[in-house]
C-alpha cells in the first residue's frame, strides 16, 4: 500500500489540484481534499508511465481516462512508480492464467525496464551541460 498527497492535472483554468491518493487490493483512489472521490483506477488494467521530461509527473491511462499526476520530488516519483508496479505485478499474479503467464512476465519486465530508464534519465539530467546556441 502507499498513500500521500499528489496534484491532478485538471485543466487549463483550474490547473493543478492537490488530492490524497491511495493504492492498495490493486486500486487507486484519488479523492480530493474533502474526501471526495475523484478517480479509481483498477491498477491491473491501468497503464501507469513515468513522464521522462518531467521528473515530477506520472501518467495514468485506463481505458479512455488519462489522468496526470505530479508528486514533490523526483525521488517521490520514484517511490510511486515502483509501488504501483509492484501492485500491478501481484495484481498480474493473482489473475494469472495458463498462457497469459508470459505476457504478464513480459509486461513486467518492460514495466521494470522502464521505472529503471526513468531512474536513469533523473539521475542524468542534472549533469547534462547546456551549450549556447551555435557551439
Amino acid at each position: 500500500m502507499i498513500q500521500g498527497d499528489v496534484w491532478v492535472w485538471q485543466g487549463i483554468f483550474t490547473r493543478w489540484k492537490r488530492c490524497n491518493a491511495v493504492a492498495r487490493e490493486g486500486k487507486l483512489v484519488v479523492n480530493d481534499r474533502d474526501g471526495v472521490q475523484l478517480y479509481m483506477f483498477d491498477i491491473i488494467m491501468t497503464t501507469i508511465i513515468p513522464i521522462i521530461d518531467d521528473p515530477l509527473r506520472i501518467l495514468l491511462r485506463s481505458g479512455k481516462t488519462i489522468v496526470n499526476l505530479r508528486v514533490s520530488s523526483p525521488e517521490e516519483r520514484i517511490k510511486w512508480v515502483r509501488a504501483l508496479s509492484k501492485i500491478h505485478n501481484l495484481a498480474t499474479l493473482r489473475k494469472e492464467e495458463p498462457d497469459a503467464h508470459l505476457l504478464d512476465k513480459l509486461t513486467s519486465d518492460i514495466w521494470k525496464g522502464q521505472s529503471e530508464l526513468s531512474d536513469l534519465v533523473i539521475e542524468l539530467l542534472p549533469k547534462l551541460k547546456v551549450l549556447p546556441k551555435g557551439a
